[in-house]
């Protein structure tokens, strides 16, 4: 089987795209925080504690030889967030506008929002000592770490939440085909059908259920650290909702 080369082209161009971004994405926001004790690195879940004691030297990125950033031959951006040799980049910004952070060990590069200001931080603080003992590492927080997977009445919540909502699914799919091709789906007050609908628009229930119970809990989870009485109201709707759904089903189809 051949393809016209404009397909080609598409899907050529696709992968080779995604798979610059995937290299070049900065993985969110990358944070800079700089105390006594030394400069911190967040970017995500990771973190990175350079001890202020640790710091040689800060610098314009430009005023340091930094390698070539190559993948496959072929030149990055050097505020590409990839590490080569002992220089780790944690850039967002043009290398033009970014700082050099010397350790005896590596050059980091960042790019803080004002890099004069920054070194200037640094100076002052360098001479007041540390007031707590920073090691150089890099620390990663694991998502089993979270809050709530050591909070029962969160998981109950959450568990029955989605408990309710396959059993909401899997009822509909198991009494849908038993189901009449029309069914009535409201009367007036002397009982005569006064809506009638076909038995797949039906189906929408169950998926309005799933829809539901996923916004509310990525909301509930939102608000988790913040109000966590919010969310255990936002997991426990979603327990309720599932219920009056299946009530609505068995109203309507019997």
């Amino acid at each position: 089987m051949t393809f016209p080369n404009s397909v080609w082209e598409r899907h050529s161009s696709f992968v080779i795209l995604s798979f610059g971004a995937f290299m070049t994405h900065p993985q969110g926001k990358i944070l800079y925080y700089l105390d006594r004790n030394g400069l911190e690195i967040r970017r995500g879940s990771v973190i990175q504690r350079i001890p202020i004691g640790n710091i040689t030297a800060i610098q314009p990125a430009d005023d340091l030889a930094t390698p070539a950033q190559q993948i496959f031959g072929f030149p990055l951006p050097k505020w590409c967030t990839l590490s080569r040799g002992n220089t780790i980049f944690r850039t967002t910004a043009p290398h033009s506008e970014s700082l050099a952070v010397q350790t005896e060990d590596a050059v980091y590069i960042i790019s803080p929002k004002d890099p004069q200001q920054f070194i200037e931080a640094w100076q002052l603080r360098l001479p007041l000592g540390a007031t707590q003992h920073w090691r150089q590492e890099t620390i990663r927080h694991s998502v089993w770490a979270h809050p709530l997977l050591r909070d029962s009445l969160g998981l109950r919540l959450i568990g029955g939440a989605a408990l309710l909502t396959l059993i909401l699914v899997g009822a509909v799919m198991i009494a849908y085909p038993g189901w009449p091709a029309v069914i009535s789906i409201y009367f007036d007050a002397l009982g005569q059908s006064a809506g009638i609908a076909e038995r797949r628009q039906l189906l929408w229930i169950p998926v309005g259920g799933v829809i539901i119970f996923l916004f509310n809990l990525f909301l509930g989870l939102f608000f988790y650290k913040k109000d966590r009485v919010a969310a255990y109201l936002l997991w426990f709707v979603a327990m309720a909702l599932q219920i009056g759904l299946w009530i609505g089903v068995r109203m309507i189809a019997g």
